[in-house]
């Protein structure tokens, strides 16, 4: 494993190519007799049976993006999509379906196409509540709307239930059981595209009066950080999730250290960690982790992403350090200061960071057979983890302490001041100081002077 391949990539699937997982096969369908309602209606629809095998693949490789197929006039039949490349932006599901009708609709009365199917996740329960399902307990069927040139059109779905972190499908109910083995059955090609009509997603961006380029992001949240304290496999795999909500829960108990019109933020200081708890219009929204600091940076930012799906309460800004570096950091003080945010370009920010994954350095030369001097440090953006202001870096140690955090003392890591950039006429040009949790490191001991190399999510917070 490389040094930075700490990570497990998320699988990014929009349609995909592959075969079903041996766990979804017709050993596991319970099939609901076919109904004499709809006695042919698999005859219509087995056009795409590609399509009905490569929404079920989609859901067990977790992406439950809703689809569309068509077949046209010519007999052709595509694939259709919305899709966001490297942007963590989405429509909600009710807004994508609605333009997928409306889109193939428009088609089916220009007599392009003789018909089409939209594949989505619904609360169906062997009723006829097609319903789009949000909510983690509404997800329980995949249902196909159809619509042909001919008026005909109408809803089935395939009911499903988890168990034992698999997916049981009990076949669609108006087909037989032979009609549903064939669907389950049918392999997907790795070298056929089944989308090659698809339309990309824009995140919605605006350039202020301040000259400051403001976009929305829709699809991010804090696991990654929470796991820099907690530990990723602790977070994952045992009690840190649920430590968590429960610091979070108390720190709504405290005095509010902000109140101001709908916000309240709360803190539990544990050290320099504080775990900081916002409350919008009187609903818990999100707790931060800060890194307490007196490290600061004057700053020239130039792009803000702000968090739309937690109430722009949370944003990653982006600018320029010194006029030197960059200094893409998570903004863990949007919530009370973004008007100021907005505003300024020039600001004075402490930055601090907490570190996803920690090692001794071996790196002594670039990629180019060129050897790096002794003094040598850098950061750069991560390549494994976008979006949230990552950076992979090779730095110093001038300092450490240990640090105990929650209530009980059940996390513990450490606070280093790490040297990011080496300047030999200015002493910390940018050193500056980083949480690591005990978990995440590949070393058993840190020593002053020696060279580090490693995972961090940059923070900052204003000075005001």
């Amino acid at each position: 494993m490389g040094l930075f391949d700490f990570f497990k990539k998320n699988e990014h699937t929009e349609g995909g190519s592959q075969d079903l997982p041996k766990e979804v096969n017709k050993s596991i369908i319970n099939t609901v007799t076919s109904s004499n309602q709809e006695e042919h209606i698999f005859d219509k629809l087995k056009v795409y049976i590609e399509y009905f095998a490569t929404f079920i693949s989609m859901q067990n490789r977790g992406n439950y993006s809703p689809i569309a197929a068509m077949e046209y006039t010519s007999g052709e039949i595509d694939g259709f999509l919305y899709y966001a490349e490297d942007v963590p932006y989405a429509t909600s599901v009710e807004k994508t379906i609605e333009q997928m009708h409306g889109m193939l609709s428009e088609k089916l009365s220009k007599n392009e196409l003789k018909s089409y199917v939209v594949f989505y996740h619904s609360q169906y329960a062997c009723d006829d509540n097609h319903s789009i399902a949000n909510l983690s307990e509404e997800f329980k069927a995949i249902t196909a709307a159809y619509s042909f040139a001919n008026g005909t059109k109408g809803s089935i779905a395939m009911p499903y239930f988890f168990h034992e972190n698999r997916i049981n499908y009990k076949g669609f109910k108006d087909f037989s059981e032979e009609d549903n083995n064939q669907i389950f059955n049918t392999s997907l090609s790795s070298e056929k595209d089944y989308f090659k009509a698809k339309e990309k997603i824009f995140a919605p961006c605006i350039e202020n009066e301040a000259g400051l380029k403001i976009t929305l992001w829709n699809t991010l949240d804090l696991v990654y950080a929470w796991c820099g304290i907690f530990g990723f496999e602790n977070y994952r795999e045992k009690q840190g999730k649920q430590l968590m909500i429960e610091h979070f829960a108390f720190a709504m108990t405290q005095n509010p250290i902000f109140n101001d019109n709908d916000l309240k933020v709360f803190h539990l200081t544990f050290d320099q960690i504080i775990f900081k708890a916002l409350n919008y219009q009187g609903q818990p929204k999100i707790m931060i982790p800060v890194v307490d600091t007196d490290y600061i940076v004057d700053v020239v930012n130039s792009e803000i992403y702000e968090w739309a799906n937690v109430d722009n309460l949370v944003a990653i800004v982006k600018g320029n350090g010194r006029d030197a570096f960059s200094t893409t950091y998570l903004a863990t003080d949007y919530a009370e200061n973004r008007d100021l945010y907005l505003s300024k370009k020039e600001l004075n920010v402490k930055i601090s960071g907490i570190a996803f994954v920690l090692d001794e350095s071996k790196i002594e030369e670039d990629g180019n057979g060129h050897k790096f001097s002794k003094d040598f440090t850098a950061y750069f953006p991560s390549k494994d983890i976008r979006n949230y202001g990552c950076y992979d870096f090779i730095g110093v140690l001038e300092d450490v302490k240990e640090v105990s955090l929650l209530l009980n003392n059940q996390v513990s890591g450490y606070v280093m001041k790490i040297r990011l950039i080496t300047n030999t006429e200015v002493k910390d040009f940018f050193t500056i100081d980083m949480f690591v949790s005990k978990e995440n490191m590949r070393i058993n001991d840190l020593t002053i002077g020696m060279k580090l190399s490693g995972m961090f999510q940059m923070q900052g917070c204003l000075v005001l």
